[in-house]
């Protein structure tokens, strides 16, 4: 809103409130004069108001007239001053606009001559790292592969030398599959190995060495385990444990498995079985002789695979059992085995304990009954010694003090002394 406006507006409020207050006279003037007035003054008035009205708005013109002539005056220095203002203002904002394209330039020329600067000397530090890593890298890689190299000759030598030791170990496996060849050796690979795990899993006590079974007999069984008896202690069975290792018949069968011939697998399985046979045959006839021995025998193979291949034929394991008495352990069955043992021998020795405690009951329950004989004797002893010491006490006491009645006491310490001097 301009200033014009605001000028209009105060003027026309003035004139309001002028008419507002006239009005207002007129009025109280009418109210104060009614009663008094007649109707000429009453018309005298209104031709008052009526010139005052007149002379009020002539007034009120030229008052429009007066402000209009300043207002535009004022409107027209207003112009002058805005226009010669805005002159200097488009000076200024040229001026500005130069001088700020000025700066503009030098900061541009400025920040160029920077950036080349730090271009140049980066480019310089660019080239020096470039130098050095490469230097660095050059180095690192010659150490690298030096190290390599080195790294890959040691495991050559210890490649060599792992050749060496495997043709060494080729030939030891030579040397052994040769003793292997041996029938005695292999038995007393086997016996050793038999040897191992009843030293392990049995007491010196609990088995023998190298014995005759067999009444009248020369061939002694490699180990018999001593099963104890549960009537005495002293006295025990022999339990006949022997070992064979028939490795030529099964090195053969697990050769024809690896041809996969069929034919060659089962000849080598039926000379396995007729040599276990033979083997069971000989255990039975040397070595078991009932009562002096158990009524079977054990027969240790050294090898968890040529157990496994026995007992997988039925027909065999049942034959030995029924025909001939043995029953076949391999290396893990013999140890669950003889685990089964001691816990045998355990329960006996529980057995007996037992036997020997209810023994011992009965012996005391006799001992006992003769105590209470004894004791009911003296008892009617003591009962007798009861009757007499009454008999002693009451009566013969009774007498004695009649008899003492008439003779005068003295005094304690008179009799200590008189009886201690007579003690003296």
């Amino acid at each position: 809103m301009g200033i014009f406006e605001y000028i209009v507006i105060g003027i026309g409020v003035l004139i309001v409130i002028l008419l507002v207050v006239l009005l207002g006279k007129v009025s109280a003037l009418r109210k104060g004069l009614a009663s008094e007035v007649s109707h000429e003054v009453e018309e005298a008035l209104e031709n008052d108001l009526a010139n005052q009205r007149s002379e009020l708005n002539q007034r009120l013109d030229g008052l429009y007239h007066n402000i209009n002539l300043n207002i535009n005056a004022r409107l027209s220095q207003f112009e002058q001053t805005m226009t010669s203002n805005n002159a200097a203002l488009d000076g200024r904002m040229e001026a500005m606009r130069l001088a700020t394209e000025q700066q503009l330039r030098e900061n541009r020329e400025t920040t160029q001559t920077k950036l080349d600067e730090m271009r140049e000397a980066n480019q310089q530090k660019l080239s020096e790292i470039q130098g050095t890593v490469a230097e660095k890298l050059d180095k690192t890689l010659a150490e690298r592969v030096n190290e390599s190299f080195k790294s890959v000759s040691q495991q050559l030598e210890q490649v060599y030398k792992g050749l060496g030791e495997m043709q060494t170990l080729a030939s030891d496996v030579g040397s052994l599959k040769n003793a292997l060849v041996n029938v005695k050796v292999r038995g007393e690979i086997g016996e050793v190995q038999l040897s191992r795990i009843l030293e392990q899993m049995l007491t010196a006590e609990q088995y023998d060495e190298n014995v005759i079974t067999k009444k009248g007999s020369r061939d002694p069984v490699e180990f018999a385990i001593k099963i104890p008896s549960k009537n005495s202690d002293s006295k025990f069975i022999y339990l006949p444990v022997d070992a064979k290792f028939p490795l030529d018949r099964y090195n053969a069968l697990v050769e024809a498995y690896e041809e996969g011939s069929r034919e060659k697998a089962d000849a080598a399985r039926k000379a396995l079985k007729e040599r276990i046979l033979t083997d069971a045959k000989n255990i039975y006839t040397k070595y078991i002789s009932v009562p002096d021995t158990t009524d079977f025998a054990i027969m240790f193979l050294p090898t968890e695979g040529l157990f496994s291949e026995v007992i997988r034929d039925v027909e065999l394991t049942e034959k030995l059992r029924v025909d001939f008495k043995v029953t076949v352990c391999g290396p893990s069955t013999i140890t669950a085995f003889l685990n089964s043992l001691q816990m045998g021998f355990r329960t006996l020795t529980v057995e007996k304990k037992s036997n020997q405690i209810a023994l011992t009951l009965s012996a005391v329950k006799t001992e006992f009954g003769k105590f209470g004989e004894s004791l009911t004797k003296v008892q009617r002893t003591l009962e007798s010694t009861g009757k007499e010491l009454d008999q002693l006490v009451g009566t013969r006491t009774r007498a004695i003090n009649r008899k003492l009645k008439d003779i005068d006491t003295i005094s304690e310490i008179e009799t200590s002394n008189l009886l201690s001097d007579e003690d003296e």
